[in-house]
């Protein structure tokens, strides 16, 4: 059975959460300060994402992501680094 026209659905909520197009997203950082593009968006790098999360953490839950290092580091010095026999 055809559909008549190609009308998009609206989005589903995710867990509570809206999904946000990429420039309602963008809005949303803009209104915290955070100054970001589409592309830093649509297309993140490990260091956009990295720029972003902390400012987050910073804005909204008032940690600086300096001092989330010392005890990432020490948690990272914890763990074995165990290599799995492919046999």
């Amino acid at each position: 059975m055809a559909m008549a026209g190609n009308k998009r659905q609206p989005q589903q909520d995710i867990a509570g959460f809206p999904l946000l197009s990429f420039f309602e997203l963008k809005d949303c950082l803009l209104a915290l300060g955070i100054s970001v593009t589409a592309e830093d968006i649509s297309k993140p790098s490990p260091q956009t994402t990295m720029m972003i999360y902390g400012q987050l953490v910073d804005i909204l839950m008032g940690i600086p992501l300096e001092s989330l290092e010392g005890p990432r580091s020490s948690l990272l010095g914890m763990m074995e680094h165990r290599v799995c026999p492919l046999h």
